[in-house]
């Protein structure tokens, strides 16, 4: 997870946004991500960088990451 210094410059509001998103994805990766890929005998490389200009909440980086999850899957079908 990557988040830009330019924007956040403080290290504390990196770390809350990467912690942030590394709980939404640890959350929902087994159901929405890795059994569709165990299914289909498919390997990935995954990294995330966050493009925002603001901190968001937990549950709109949760929400943003079931989307980004979801449309990959319908990229591999």
């Amino acid at each position: 997870v990557a988040v830009p210094k330019k924007r956040f410059k403080h290290a504390v509001d990196r770390n809350l946004i990467k912690r942030r998103t590394k709980e939404a994805y640890r959350l929902h990766k087994d159901l929405l991500f890795y059994q569709p890929l165990i299914e289909k005998n498919l390997k990935i490389i995954l990294s995330f960088s966050y493009v925002g200009k603001e901190a968001h909440e937990f549950s709109f980086i949760e929400k943003k990451l079931k989307l980004v999850f979801l449309e990959g899957l319908k990229q591999v079908t």
